[in-house]
C-alpha cells in the first residue's frame, strides 16, 4: 500500500514538472512568434506548476536609452526619447515590466514603488508609455 501511494506521489510531481515546463515553453514560444528574444524572457519558479512571467527589458525595447562612463556611473539618460536626469534614469533602470500568466495583465513595478508606478517624479509618466507601446501590446495579444 505504502509502495503505490510514493508511486502516485512520484507520477504527481512528473506531472507539475510537465506543467511547469511547458508554460515556459508556451511563453518562449510566444516571445519568439513576435520576435521579441532581445527584449523579453520567459521565466517559472521552480516547484510552481500553474504560472509563468514574460519580463521585459525597458533598454532593450528602446524606451530607456543610458549611457554610462566607464567608471560605471550614467552619463546621459533619456525615457522615450526625452532627455531625463541621471537619477531619473536609475530609477527607471530598475523598473520590472513583466506579463502574469494568472491574470494575463502586464505589471509595472519599480524598487522605489512596489505597488506600481504611475510616476517616478513629476516629469516622466513612465507606466503610460510603457503600456502604450506596440511591442508590448503585441506579446498580449498572443497571450
Amino acid at each position: 500500500m505504502n509502495t503505490m501511494t510514493t508511486t502516485a506521489t512520484k507520477v504527481s510531481n512528473n506531472n507539475k514538472d510537465t506543467k511547469m515546463t511547458s508554460m515556459k515553453a508556451q511563453y518562449d514560444g510566444i516571445i519568439n512568434a513576435v520576435g521579441a528574444d532581445d527584449y523579453a524572457t520567459a521565466w517559472a519558479p521552480d516547484g510552481v506548476d500553474d504560472w509563468a512571467r514574460i519580463y521585459i527589458d525597458i533598454e532593450e525595447l528602446g524606451l530607456l536609452d543610458i549611457d554610462y562612463y566607464k567608471t560605471g556611473n550614467i552619463s546621459h539618460s533619456s525615457f522615450n526619447g526625452e532627455r531625463m536626469s541621471n537619477i531619473d534614469g536609475t530609477k527607471a533602470k530598475n523598473i520590472k515590466i513583466f506579463i502574469d500568466s494568472r491574470d494575463k495583465t502586464l505589471k509595472i513595478l519599480s524598487y522605489y514603488d512596489t505597488k506600481g508606478i504611475s510616476r517616478l517624479d513629476d516629469g516622466y509618466d513612465f507606466s503610460a508609455t510603457i503600456r502604450s507601446n506596440d511591442k508590448i501590446d503585441e506579446l498580449l495579444s498572443m497571450i
